[in-house]
């Protein structure tokens, strides 16, 4: 008998065994070969045990090529058997198909989801599955996800803020009692990254260390992993390893899409932060976006039309597609700005396209 346990396609491993003869007094060896028949055709010599042993390991990833059978001889101190015993060689294979995952962590170059696939149809030579994060889609620089999924358990956990580093793909890898195959099924994430393009916040409250007013930002171009903006006050953003975070982060406004504007109440007590920041977040717990900074903006005659222009420059901007299949919608915006000394009024008038 021999049961592969190699999972992989032209490849075998196992344990081969058999039954001593009826008289074994005379057998000093065993003689395995693999044949291209059950009487011993063309055959190349895998294993030579001793008379006392049944059985021989066939090493993982050992390639098949055109054999169909192990035949195996007796042999004495004299000569070896004529007509062999034989045995079906059965290559075994079970690959995962369909690897799927949809990155619910909105930082750039990192990932957090869930990966899923579908089961091989007969999972019977199969003990666990082994997920990876991989520079190649053979399964080459690989790193493991977690830990091992049993079988029944097509999916594992990605851990949000897991960074992508060098690696391009998810692979998923099936593994029996012997050994892990050595050929993924593999996928190609997308690394969803829905970052905020531009924070303005004009202070309407012209008390000292009080803030009111609008608070508006362009929204992600793709929010369909967006369930909500948070706003808050923190201080300065402190650079960590590359990216962005804010310390003291204070209570918040939360705004679900695509809405992009949210009211600050008059007289809010800025205290010592110095910045306002948005944040967008997923449906998977705890997932967090980039954090964005915005300068906050006092009103006086600092503030020019030159900065709610470029304002709407730059909403505009994101908002052109081709002509071709487009409709036309007008907004105009006219900001009053007021200060102890200067009064300064502007209005632009913004042309955008949609599809």
């Amino acid at each position: 008998t021999f049961m592969d346990y190699d999972l992989d396609v032209g490849e075998l491993g196992g344990v081969l065994e058999w039954q001593e003869p009826a008289d074994a007094s005379q057998v000093t060896q065993y003689m395995v070969y693999w044949s291209r028949d059950a009487i011993g055709a063309d055959r190349t010599l895998r294993f030579s045990v001793a008379g006392d042993t049944q059985s021989a390991l066939l090493p993982p990833e050992t390639p098949k090529h055109t054999y169909t059978h192990f035949v195996v001889y007796t042999a004495s101190v004299l000569i070896e058997q004529t007509t062999p015993a034989s045995h079906v060689l059965y290559d075994a294979s079970a690959r995962v198909s369909f690897v799927q995952f949809v990155d619910k962590d909105l930082d750039y170059h990192e990932l957090g989801g869930i990966v899923t696939w579908i089961a091989p149809v007969t999972t019977s030579r199969i003990t666990t599955y082994h997920v990876y994060l991989a520079r190649q889609k053979s399964g080459l620089q690989r790193s493991k996800i977690g830990g091992s999924a049993l079988v029944g358990t097509n999916k594992l956990l990605l851990p949000k803020d897991t960074t992508l580093s060098i690696y391009r793909y998810i692979v998923v890898y099936t593994k029996s009692p012997l050994v892990e195959q050595s050929t993924p099924t593999a996928f190609s994430p997308n690394d969803t990254r829905p970052g905020i393009e531009l924070v303005a916040f004009p202070d309407f409250d012209l008390d000292l260390g009080d803030l009111g007013g609008s608070l508006a930002w362009v929204p992600p171009r793709d929010i369909s992993h967006v369930t909500e903006y948070r706003v808050y006050f923190a201080k300065l953003p402190v650079e960590v390893n590359g990216t962005h975070i804010c310390e003291s982060l204070s209570e918040g406004f939360e705004r679900a899409p695509p809405s992009n504007l949210t009211n600050l109440t008059e007289s809010v007590d800025q205290g010592n932060f110095e910045k306002d920041v948005i944040e967008t977040t997923t449906d998977v717990p705890n997932e967090v976006g980039k954090v964005h900074a915005a300068n906050e903006t006092n009103v006086s005659e600092d503030v020019s039309d030159a900065f709610m222009t470029s304002f709407a420059h730059r909403v505009r901007r994101l908002a052109s597609v081709d002509a071709s299949n487009t409709s036309t919608t007008t907004t105009t915006t006219s900001t009053t700005f007021t200060s102890s000394s200067t009064s300064t009024s502007s209005t632009t008038t913004t042309t955008t396209t949609t599809t």
